[in-house]
Order: structure tokens, then sequence, then C-alpha cells
């Protein structure tokens, strides 16, 4: 199974802080997307009101994938740590995961792997 869509009961969140990222940020949720999983999964991003691209790539995955990829509404920018709270409190899954927008997972079972682990 590629990924198992479930917004409204995911298992996990996945919490990915962006700003200013619009070299590495399509890397970053191409890599969450690729998750081979049994469990549901979420993606939620909190972009910082970025200057560059960075808000419009993740708008693409957005409307690519509805039912996984969730963009915080755009605000003047908050800082680290409001930002990383309003992700947080957005999130709906059992378990957390971080992942920074610079930052990939480059192995595909990432999830499978941690929650397994967990549960």
């Amino acid at each position: 199974m590629k990924y198992n869509i479930g917004m409204n009961n995911p298992m996990v969140s996945v919490i990915l802080l962006t700003y200013q990222q619009e070299k590495t940020i399509g890397q970053t949720i191409e890599s969450i997307l690729a998750q081979k999983t049994q469990y549901s999964f979420e993606i939620i991003i909190g972009e910082d009101c970025s200057k560059d691209n960075t808000r419009q790539i993740c708008q693409k995955y957005v409307k690519n994938h509805p039912q996984i990829v969730k963009l915080l509404p755009s605000a003047p920018n908050k800082g680290l740590m409001v930002n990383y709270f309003d992700s947080f409190k957005s999130a709906k899954g059992k378990y957390i995961m971080v992942c920074a927008g610079d930052d990939y997972w480059p192995n595909e079972n990432k999830i499978e792997r941690q929650v397994d682990f967990l549960e």
C-alpha cells in the first residue's frame, strides 16, 4: 500500500514547519508522501509567511493531495515556536512526527516502523 488516506482520524500527524525553503520543500513533502504504511497520516504544513515561493509550492501539494496535505492559513510571520504550536493544535493523529522543511525521510518505512514500535 502506498499510503492510507485518513484526514478525519489519522493515526499519525506529520508536522512540517517551513520558512524560506523553496529549494527543499518539494523533496521534503515527496519523501513523506512516499511512505509505505498501513497507517493513515496527515501532513500539516506550517508555512511561516516566506518571501520566496515556498507557500506556492506547498499549495500545489494541497491541490494534488487534499486528503493528506493541510496548509495552515497564511498569517504575518509568527516565528518558530508560535508556528509549531499552531501546527500542533491542528494535529488530529494519535502520534505526532516532525519534519523540517529542509529535511527529508530517505526511508519509505519510517512511519510504519515507528508506529509499529509504539503500538
